[in-house]
Protein backbone atom coordinates (compact mmCIF):
# COMPACT_ATOMS: atom_id res chain seq x y z
CA UNK A 1 0.00 0.00 0.00
CA UNK A 2 1.26 3.44 -0.89
CA UNK A 3 -0.07 6.45 0.97
CA UNK A 4 0.24 10.13 1.73
CA UNK A 5 -1.33 10.89 5.09
CA UNK A 6 -1.73 13.07 8.10
CA UNK A 7 0.60 10.69 9.95
CA UNK A 8 3.69 12.10 8.29
CA UNK A 9 2.43 15.61 8.94
CA UNK A 10 1.78 14.83 12.57
CA UNK A 11 5.30 13.52 12.90
CA UNK A 12 6.55 16.88 11.72
CA UNK A 13 4.38 18.42 14.42
CA UNK A 14 6.24 16.44 17.04
CA UNK A 15 3.84 13.56 17.59
CA UNK A 16 5.02 9.99 17.42
CA UNK A 17 3.40 6.66 16.62
CA UNK A 18 4.49 3.36 18.14
CA UNK A 19 3.85 -0.18 16.93
CA UNK A 20 3.41 -3.48 18.76
CA UNK A 21 4.67 -6.94 17.88
CA UNK A 22 1.97 -9.16 16.37
CA UNK A 23 0.76 -12.74 16.61
CA UNK A 24 -1.09 -14.28 13.66
CA UNK A 25 -3.31 -17.27 12.98
CA UNK A 26 -5.54 -18.82 10.31
CA UNK A 27 -4.91 -16.26 7.58
CA UNK A 28 -5.41 -16.37 3.84
CA UNK A 29 -4.35 -13.93 1.14
CA UNK A 30 -5.12 -13.93 -2.57
CA UNK A 31 -4.52 -11.75 -5.61
CA UNK A 32 -7.14 -10.08 -6.99
CA UNK A 33 -19.81 -6.03 9.06
CA UNK A 34 -22.65 -4.69 9.99
CA UNK A 35 -24.41 -5.44 6.72
CA UNK A 36 -21.81 -7.90 5.46
CA UNK A 37 -24.02 -10.82 6.51
CA UNK A 38 -26.46 -9.94 3.74
CA UNK A 39 -24.08 -10.90 0.92
CA UNK A 40 -21.34 -13.46 0.31
CA UNK A 41 -19.11 -11.19 -1.78
CA UNK A 42 -18.73 -7.43 -1.91
CA UNK A 43 -16.26 -4.60 -2.54
CA UNK A 44 -15.35 -1.47 -0.59
CA UNK A 45 -17.12 1.26 -2.58
CA UNK A 46 -20.03 -1.03 -3.37
CA UNK A 47 -20.55 -1.44 0.37
CA UNK A 48 -19.90 2.22 1.13
CA UNK A 49 -22.64 3.26 -1.30
CA UNK A 50 -25.30 1.32 0.62
CA UNK A 51 -27.72 2.81 3.15
CA UNK A 52 -26.04 0.98 6.04
CA UNK A 53 -23.16 2.26 8.15
CA UNK A 54 -20.05 0.09 8.03
CA UNK A 55 -16.82 0.26 10.03
CA UNK A 56 -13.55 -0.23 8.14
CA UNK A 57 -10.09 -0.41 9.72
CA UNK A 58 -6.81 0.63 8.12
CA UNK A 59 -4.11 -1.28 9.95
CA UNK A 60 -0.36 -1.75 9.66
CA UNK A 61 1.20 -5.20 9.48
CA UNK A 62 3.16 -4.97 12.72
CA UNK A 63 5.47 -7.95 12.21
CA UNK A 64 5.56 -7.77 8.41
CA UNK A 65 4.27 -11.30 7.84
CA UNK A 66 1.47 -10.18 5.49
CA UNK A 67 -1.15 -11.62 7.84
CA UNK A 68 -3.69 -10.12 10.19
CA UNK A 69 -2.54 -10.14 13.81
CA UNK A 70 -4.26 -9.20 17.04
CA UNK A 71 -1.59 -6.60 17.84
CA UNK A 72 -1.67 -4.90 14.44
CA UNK A 73 -2.16 -1.20 15.09
CA UNK A 74 -5.22 0.55 13.67
CA UNK A 75 -4.12 3.76 11.92
CA UNK A 76 -7.39 5.06 10.49
CA UNK A 77 -11.05 4.13 10.74
CA UNK A 78 -13.57 4.80 7.97
CA UNK A 79 -17.28 5.00 8.73
CA UNK A 80 -19.16 4.69 5.43
CA UNK A 81 -22.81 5.07 4.43
CA UNK A 82 -24.72 6.31 1.36
CA UNK A 83 -21.53 7.03 -0.58
CA UNK A 84 -20.08 9.22 2.17
CA UNK A 85 -17.16 8.58 4.50
CA UNK A 86 -16.00 9.84 7.90
CA UNK A 87 -12.24 9.54 8.44
CA UNK A 88 -10.84 9.16 11.95
CA UNK A 89 -7.10 9.16 12.62
CA UNK A 90 -6.73 6.99 15.70
CA UNK A 91 -2.96 6.73 16.13
CA UNK A 92 -1.61 6.69 19.67
CA UNK A 93 -0.59 9.88 21.42
CA UNK A 94 2.48 10.02 23.70
CA UNK A 95 1.84 7.86 26.76
CA UNK A 96 -1.19 6.22 25.17
CA UNK A 97 -1.45 2.58 24.12
CA UNK A 98 -1.94 1.98 20.40
CA UNK A 99 -5.42 0.98 19.29
CA UNK A 100 -5.09 -2.59 18.03
CA UNK A 101 -7.45 -5.25 16.75
CA UNK A 102 -7.34 -6.87 20.17
CA UNK A 103 -9.06 -3.77 21.62
CA UNK A 104 -12.13 -4.58 19.53
CA UNK A 105 -12.67 -7.95 21.19
CA UNK A 106 -16.18 -8.33 22.69
CA UNK A 107 -17.13 -4.73 21.83
CA UNK A 108 -20.40 -3.84 20.11
CA UNK A 109 -20.51 -1.66 17.00
CA UNK A 110 -21.77 1.29 19.04
CA UNK A 111 -18.94 0.86 21.56
CA UNK A 112 -16.38 0.69 18.76
CA UNK A 113 -17.73 3.83 17.09
CA UNK A 114 -17.69 5.74 20.37
CA UNK A 115 -14.10 4.65 21.02
CA UNK A 116 -13.08 5.61 17.48
CA UNK A 117 -14.66 9.06 17.74
CA UNK A 118 -13.00 9.74 21.08
CA UNK A 119 -9.58 8.64 19.84
CA UNK A 120 -9.98 10.49 16.56
CA UNK A 121 -11.00 13.76 18.18
CA UNK A 122 -8.15 13.56 20.71
CA UNK A 123 -5.61 12.80 17.98
CA UNK A 124 -6.64 15.70 15.77
CA UNK A 125 -6.95 18.10 18.72
CA UNK A 126 -3.41 17.25 19.79
CA UNK A 127 -2.15 17.89 16.27
CA UNK A 128 -3.99 21.21 15.93
CA UNK A 129 -2.49 22.41 19.22
CA UNK A 130 0.95 22.21 17.63
CA UNK A 131 -0.03 24.70 14.91
CA UNK A 132 0.74 28.39 15.38
CA UNK A 133 -1.42 29.55 12.48
CA UNK A 134 -4.39 31.79 13.36
CA UNK A 135 -7.00 29.86 11.38
CA UNK A 136 -6.96 26.12 11.84
CA UNK A 137 -8.83 23.25 10.19
CA UNK A 138 -11.00 20.98 12.33
CA UNK A 139 -12.00 17.35 12.54
CA UNK A 140 -15.25 18.29 10.78
CA UNK A 141 -13.17 18.79 7.63
CA UNK A 142 -12.52 15.02 7.62
CA UNK A 143 -16.15 13.96 8.01
CA UNK A 144 -19.00 13.32 5.58
CA UNK A 145 -16.84 13.38 2.47
CA UNK A 146 -17.70 11.50 -0.76
CA UNK A 147 -16.30 8.01 -1.14
CA UNK A 148 -13.87 7.79 -4.03
CA UNK A 149 -11.78 5.02 -5.55
CA UNK A 150 -9.74 4.64 -8.70
CA UNK A 151 -8.84 1.25 -10.11
CA UNK A 152 -6.21 -0.14 -12.42
CA UNK A 153 -7.10 -2.94 -14.82
CA UNK A 154 -5.06 -5.58 -16.60
CA UNK A 155 -4.22 -5.47 -20.31
CA UNK A 156 -7.73 -6.57 -21.26
CA UNK A 157 -9.36 -3.72 -19.37
CA UNK A 158 -11.78 -6.21 -17.85
CA UNK A 159 -10.10 -7.29 -14.61
CA UNK A 160 -9.24 -4.90 -11.79
CA UNK A 161 -5.78 -5.64 -10.36
CA UNK A 162 -5.32 -2.67 -8.06
CA UNK A 163 -7.57 -0.26 -6.16
CA UNK A 164 -6.67 3.18 -4.84
CA UNK A 165 -8.98 4.38 -2.06
CA UNK A 166 -8.98 8.13 -1.49
CA UNK A 167 -9.79 9.78 1.84
CA UNK A 168 -9.93 13.28 3.33
CA UNK A 169 -6.81 14.83 4.81
CA UNK A 170 -5.47 18.31 5.54
CA UNK A 171 -3.37 20.10 2.94
CA UNK A 172 -0.63 22.74 2.99
CA UNK A 173 -1.20 26.11 1.32
CA UNK A 174 1.46 28.35 -0.22
CA UNK A 175 2.31 29.74 3.22
CA UNK A 176 2.75 26.24 4.67
CA UNK A 177 -0.44 26.51 6.70
CA UNK A 178 -2.59 23.43 7.16
CA UNK A 179 -5.95 23.88 5.44
CA UNK A 180 -9.00 21.70 4.68
CA UNK A 181 -9.50 20.04 1.33
CA UNK A 182 -6.51 17.74 1.19
CA UNK A 183 -6.65 14.16 -0.01
CA UNK A 184 -4.60 11.06 0.71
CA UNK A 185 -4.94 7.53 -0.55
CA UNK A 186 -4.17 3.85 0.07
CA UNK A 187 -3.28 1.47 -2.75
CA UNK A 188 -4.18 -2.21 -2.47
CA UNK A 189 -3.38 -5.06 -4.87
CA UNK A 190 -4.58 -8.22 -3.11
CA UNK A 191 -7.17 -9.43 -0.62
CA UNK A 192 -6.77 -10.84 2.87
CA UNK A 193 -8.92 -12.65 5.42
CA UNK A 194 -8.59 -14.35 8.78
CA UNK A 195 -9.75 -14.68 12.36
CA UNK A 196 -8.73 -12.45 15.25
CA UNK A 197 -10.06 -14.25 18.33
CA UNK A 198 -13.58 -15.24 17.24
CA UNK A 199 -14.10 -12.39 14.76
CA UNK A 200 -13.57 -13.02 11.06
CA UNK A 201 -12.16 -10.16 8.98
CA UNK A 202 -11.95 -9.68 5.22
CA UNK A 203 -10.31 -6.88 3.29
CA UNK A 204 -7.57 -5.59 1.04
CA UNK A 205 -3.79 -5.72 1.39
CA UNK A 206 -0.95 -3.74 -0.13
CA UNK A 207 2.71 -2.90 0.33
CA UNK A 208 3.55 0.33 2.12
CA UNK A 209 6.81 2.22 2.19
CA UNK A 210 8.05 0.27 5.22
CA UNK A 211 5.36 -2.30 6.07
CA UNK A 212 2.31 -3.89 4.53
CA UNK A 213 -1.06 -2.38 5.34
CA UNK A 214 -4.60 -3.71 5.28
CA UNK A 215 -8.12 -2.34 5.00
CA UNK A 216 -10.50 -4.75 6.72
CA UNK A 217 -14.05 -5.12 7.95
CA UNK A 218 -15.57 -7.71 10.25
CA UNK A 219 -17.66 -10.46 8.65
CA UNK A 220 -19.95 -13.13 10.12
CA UNK A 221 -18.11 -16.20 8.80
CA UNK A 222 -15.69 -17.68 6.28
CA UNK A 223 -18.35 -17.81 3.56
CA UNK A 224 -17.97 -14.05 3.08
CA UNK A 225 -15.32 -12.76 0.67
CA UNK A 226 -14.24 -9.44 -0.77
CA UNK A 227 -13.12 -8.39 -4.24
CA UNK A 228 -12.06 -5.16 -5.89
CA UNK A 229 -14.65 -2.67 -7.07
CA UNK A 230 -15.64 -2.65 -10.73
CA UNK A 231 -15.83 0.30 -13.10
CA UNK A 232 -19.61 0.17 -13.26
CA UNK A 233 -19.80 1.02 -9.54
CA UNK A 234 -20.78 4.56 -8.60
CA UNK A 235 -17.82 6.60 -7.24
CA UNK A 236 -15.29 4.32 -8.98
CA UNK A 237 -13.20 5.45 -11.96
CA UNK A 238 -10.25 4.08 -13.92
CA UNK A 239 -6.74 5.16 -12.97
Amino acid sequence: MKKCSLYSKLFIGGLSISFLVACSSNQTTSSSSQSVSEVNNFAFVQKANENVENIWYVIEDSNDDYQLSKDDEIENVYLTKNGMMDVYYVGSLPGEEPLTLSFLKDKSNSEIKELVRQRGEAYISSFLETLSQSTKPSIDDLLNKPVKATVETDSTGNTVVEEKIHYADFDLDSDNNFVPGGESYNIFNSTISGYIYDTYYVGYAGNGTTKSSFLVISAPNENVSISFDTLDTENVSEE
